[in-house]
Parts: C-alpha cells; structure tokens; sequence
C-alpha cells in the first residue's frame, strides 16, 4: 500500500483529542471519539492489507500474526513494565494487586474485558487504573482474531458477495450497538461485538469506488465533509449523550470520507493533515497513546489532585511526548523491521518480555500488593477504599450496567413480620449507602428503589419519565401507595438545586401518607478518603485531608435544608461532621475512615454517622414520630 501522510495526519487528531479529554475533560468533553477514529483507520489499513493478499493468493495467517506482533507487543511490554515499576512505589497494596491483574489482561489482549468486569460506579480505583486505557487495544485485537478468517474465507469462496457481507455485519453491530447504548451502556463502550462496526467501515472502503472522485472537485467536497464532521462532533458531542452508539457515527463517517477521498488523490484536507507537526505527532501516536494516560495517573497520583493544574499538565505534556519519541525511536522501529529484528529474534524478545510481565503480574496478586512496603496501620485505612462491599443491598441500586426490567422483587416487596415497620429508602447512590443504617432500626424491613447518579427530584420531571431513574421511582412510588409504608427516606447528592422540583418532589411523597426523612448532602472530597488518610500518613502531613473538602457542601445543604423541612424532617451529614469556622469535617467514625471514596460513607460509617445525626439534631418527639 503506498504510504499516505494524511493517515498520520488522522492518527495526530485521534491521539491528540484523547489526551486532551483525558488531562483537562472539561477542555475537549469529546475528545475521547479519537479511539473512533483509530477503529476507522485500523480497519482500512489492516482490513486493505488482508483483502489485497488474499486477491493476490499471498495471504498467511502466520504472516499476519507476525505483523501484528512486531507493531503492538514490543512498545506495549515496555510501558507495562514500566507502569509496574511505577506502581510499586506510588500505589496502596489493593491498587497495585489490581494493577497486576489489569496488566495481565492488557498483555493478553483482554483489558477491555477486564474493565467491562471491573469498572462501575461503586469502583472508583479501577477507573484511576494506569493501563484503564489499553482497552481499545484489546477490542482491536479480538476483532483481528475473526476478521482475518472471515475475509479469507470471502475471498476464497463468495468474493463478489464480500462488500455485501461487510455491510451486513456493519449493520448489525450498529444496530446491537445502538441498543446497547440503552440497556447496557457498559457493554456498548467495552465489547468488541458493538464496537466492530467502528473498524468494518475502514474495512469497507477497500471495496468502494466511485470514479467521481478522480476529479479534484469531488474529492474537496467528500474531504471537507468528512473533517466538517469530524470538527463538529469535537465541538458539540458528549459522553452523556451515550456512547459510541448513533453518536459516534459522525466522527466515523468523518473519518472515512477523509480516508475515502484520499484514494483517489490529494485534496486540501489531505495536505493539511501531511503538515509536518501532524506527520510527527502520527508517527509517534502508538506510542503516545501508550503513555499519555500513565503519565496522567501517576502525576495526579503525586501531587494528589483530579483535575492537574496548569505547570502540572505542562509537566504531563513535555514527560509523554519524551517517553513516545524514545519508544518509536528504541522500540517501535526496530521491532517493525526484520532486517534489525528477524523472527526469532523477535520471538525471543516478546516471548522472554511476556513471561517476565506476566511473572510479575502473578507476584503482584500473590503477595496481595506486597503490603509491607508500608505501616500496618497505613495499610488498614488504604483497605477501607474497598468498602462499597460493606453494603450487602448493592443490588437494590441499579446502575447504567443494569437492566431494570431485571430489579429484584424483594427489594421492594420484603417479607414483613407482625409488628415490623416497612421504611421505603428512595434516592441515588447517597441514599443507598444509608441502608445499612436503616436495617439496624429496631423492627424495620427497608424497601429499596435507588438509582445511582439519578436524584430524585429530576427522575420526576416529566422529560424523565421514561429513563430506566425515572421508571424506577415511578414502580417505587406505585408499591407505596399500595404497601403505605410507615417511613419514607430520601437522600441524593445535590449537584444543581432547583427548588421547584424538590418541592414537587415532597408534594409527590407526602401523598403516600408517612413522615418523611430527607439526609442532606455528604461531605465530599476530590480524592478518594482513605487514599488521602493513608497518603497523609506517609507525606507526614496530618492537615493534608481538609485541603481537598469540596466547599460547595456548604452551599448546598444551606438551600436544601429549609426545602424539605416544608414537607419532612430533616438531617445533616454536614452539621454532624463539619467545623463551619474552620471549613474542615471529621473523616472517621471512631478510628476506621468513614468513607470508602470520594463522596461515600462504607457500611459501618453509615450507621455511626446516621446514629449521630438521629441523637443530636432531632427531639425527643420527632424520633419517637418517625420512629427512629
């Protein structure tokens, strides 16, 4: 295939909008579509290589492996090795066990699977994992498992019927996709089935011609409109539009429109996109996609911020460029020659670098994290971050992962004694946290309907109606009215407060017939708390926590507070745990944290700090009304 600059031109804009999303989100919101565009170029580059050998009766599966080996695995095994090693001095015994196993699946080709297991809402340190985006390799990979024994067996057997069977499958996983964007959005961004659609249509352009292009007219217009597709959709996209889905189809239309018109000759674009800066940031964009997020991960690590700062992200910037340029320079180029690097020769390197990955990785998960390497007593608050598994009623609160035509019965349906006190639970994942608490009551069986990251008071708006939140808390409502429960609690995390809604929302509760509890906003922090307790252990620095409260907690529980005390009774994790003078709160309950992330008590945590509430902040009367 002749070598096309504007490709690499593509692969700088890819690269670049992810690492821009990855270091400031708010800067570049979409610029996580660039893995998009690498699918579209992956499958025409791979795919056109296949189809022309298997015209040419030259294609060998063997060779195509190799291939595959010498571009991916060299640079690959040597990030690894070098985020293991990072690893090991920066991360917590628990982080760095999962490091071990996430860098096991990335060797194998199987992160995305790993991370479609791992990564959800309750799961903060897996998302903040160094090798979180090795992913799209693995989706890559697997697609390249099947689509060479299906290509060759087009070609072999029903060549004229290999473009129609390639828009058939295009279509197909499109069409699961988009579905999967609904149900199971999860599976729509990590699984290689929804997302093969993305590399077919590189796949395909091999197969199109249109000899209008050959004119120069025609090639500017279908080249303008694909980069017009692709600068739109970084302007106007967002991940919470659902993703990839129908979204994700105009940066891949973009893409291929670009590719397509390049086939048939130059156009503006395409000169463009050969401008020496893109052809540089191109040529290195393997590698620099290979660096970029570690370098991202271990900074914030470090300096123990979300969001880095401006001299910081510099940092990042100037430290993954240096790293990509060696790893192209030391790695990538004499791997993908064979005259510097024959087949044994390259056997012997992947195959000795593998197993020492993998050695290590196996040492990692045995030794649990090699915990010695701190203080015992580091070690059990760092332990705290795998709290979320305190709560044994997880499964009463649905997430994107879940399907809600498959909530559980009994959540809201418990089997109730003589004499018990049915409380309905309603919220997110704020209020979740709190069932623990509420199972402790004396003769109480909790009904449950929350939704994480869904406040009540929006689930009631009607353009909400039909959102798997808004249905929820609708079934929740209807099981009230027929159960009438003795209490109702509710609780969520205030981002934005629109006062009409929370009072539609009491309005709505108070129908049913129970007194009301509302619990207040939860302190937060911008890193997760026993990470910051631990880390405030080891800097030597006991002042470090209060530097990273969110302050809005203030704001925020000022104005819900008197909201629902016009239709319920009101408690307040802020009045219970914070300093107002001195705009700090206590992290513990006793000497345990109270917390297992940023922003949620673990189980025990809950019940402490639920029981203190109930005892300083509610009279003699409204806990016996209320029955708490």
């Amino acid at each position: 295939m002749k070598y096309r600059p504007d490709i690499d031109g593509l692969r700088a804009v890819a690269v670049l909008s992810v690492f821009a999303y990855h270091l400031r989100p708010n800067l570049l919101p979409s610029g996580g579509l660039g893995v998009d565009i690498f699918f579209v170029i992956s499958g025409y580059l791979i795919g056109g290589i296949i189809l022309r050998e298997c015209a040419a009766g030259e294609f060998s599966f063997l060779r195509f492996y190799e291939r595959r080996l010498r571009r991916i695995v060299p640079a690959l095994l040597v990030t690894i090795l070098a985020v293991l090693g990072a690893s090991a001095l920066l991360l917590m015994p628990s982080e760095l066990e999962q490091g071990g196993i996430s860098a096991a699946a990335a060797l194998l080709s199987a992160s995305n699977l790993y991370f479609w297991h791992t990564v959800d809402y309750f799961n903060e340190a897996a998302a903040d994992m160094p090798l979180l985006h090795t992913w799209s390799l693995g989706v890559e990979e697997q697609f390249y498992i099947l689509a060479p024994v299906i290509l060759a067996l087009l070609a072999k057997y029903a060549r004229r019927a290999i473009l129609p069977a390639l828009v058939l499958m295009l279509v197909g996983s499109l069409a699961l996709n988009v579905s999967q964007v609904q149900s199971a959005p999860v599976d729509a961004f990590y699984l290689p089935q929804g997302r093969a659609w993305e590399l077919l249509a590189g796949v395909i352009l091999n197969r199109l011609t249109w000899p209008a292009l050959g004119s120069r007219g025609a090639r500017e217009v279908v080249a303008g409109a694909g980069a017009a597709l692709i600068l739109l959709s970084l302007a106007l996209l967002r991940p919470d539009m659902g993703w990839p889905g129908l979204a994700a189809v105009p940066p891949v239309l973009g893409t291929a429109l670009i590719i397509w018109a390049g086939q048939h000759g130059s156009s503006s674009i395409a000169r463009v996109l050969a401008l020496k800066p893109f052809l540089w940031v191109g040529l290195i964009s393997y590698s620099l996609y290979l660096w970029h997020w570690p370098a991202i991960v271990f900074a914030r690590e470090i300096a123990l911020v979300d969001v880095p700062s401006n001299t910081l992200s510099a940092a990042i910037v100037t430290f993954a460029f240096l790293a990509a340029w060696a790893s192209w320079r030391f790695v990538e180029q004499p791997f993908r020659k064979s005259t510097t690097m024959p087949g044994r020769a390259l056997l012997r390197w992947t195959g000795g670098g593998a197993a020492v990955v993998l050695g290590l990785c196996t040492l990692l998960v045995v030794a649990k994290g090699f915990p010695a390497r701190f203080d015992a007593e580091t070690v059990r608050i760092a332990s705290f971050v795998q709290g979320a598994e305190d709560n044994p009623w997880r499964r009463c609160i649905l997430t994107e992962r879940d399907d809600p035509a498959k909530f559980p019965a009994d959540c809201l349906a418990p089997v109730v004694k003589a004499g018990e006190r049915r409380i309905l639970l309603l919220g997110d994942s704020h209020a979740n946290m709190f069932r623990p608490a509420l199972d402790a009551l004396p003769h109480a069986r909790v009904m449950e309907a929350t939704y994480a990251a869904c406040a009540p008071d929006d689930a009631l708006d009607p353009q909400a109606a039909q959102t798997p939140c808004g249905l929820l808390l609708r079934k929740a409502l209807d099981a009230a009215a027929r159960t009438k429960p003795d209490l109702i609690v509710v609780s969520w995390q205030v981002k934005r407060l629109r006062p009409a809604q929370v009072t539609a929302l009491g309005e709505r509760l108070k129908r049913i017939g129970a007194p009301i509890l509302v619990i207040g906003p939860t302190p937060e922090y911008s890193v997760r708390v026993p990470k910051l307790m631990a880390a405030a252990r080891v800097r030597g620095e006991p002042d470090l926590p209060p530097r990273y409260l969110s302050r809005h907690i203030w704001q925020a529980d000022a104005r819900l507070a008197p909201l629902a005390r016009q239709f319920g009774t009101y408690l307040s994790p802020r009045t219970a745990l914070c300093d107002a003078a001195a705009k700090q709160c206590l992290l513990t309950a006793g000497r345990d944290p109270a917390y297992y992330d940023r922003q949620h008590f673990n189980g025990p945590g809950a019940k402490a700090i639920f029981q203190q509430m109930v005892r300083e902040q509610l009279t003699t009367e409204e806990r016996t009304r209320i029955g708490v």
